[in-house]
């Protein structure tokens, strides 16, 4: 979570926030949240989704023609 004094907010002339400046490490964080966030969000989007389900052997012959 970000502290609400690390933030410093830049406005235009109409007085309407624009942009904002964090600390670094604080913008990683974000990223990070981010991330997993769209992570589980294309989870959500697979769930109902039927998929063949292909054995690893299976696939590792189709790929390299290597039977084990």
């Amino acid at each position: 979570m970000i502290m609400k004094q690390n933030i410093k907010f830049f406005y235009d002339e109409d007085g309407n926030r624009v942009g904002v400046l964090i600390k670094y490490s604080e913008f990683e964080k974000l990223m990070e949240q981010l991330e997993d966030l769209h992570s589980l969000y294309k989870i959500y989007k697979r769930k109902g989704k039927k998929e063949k389900i292909i054995p690893y052997e299976q696939l590792r012959e189709e790929l390299f023609g290597v039977n084990k």
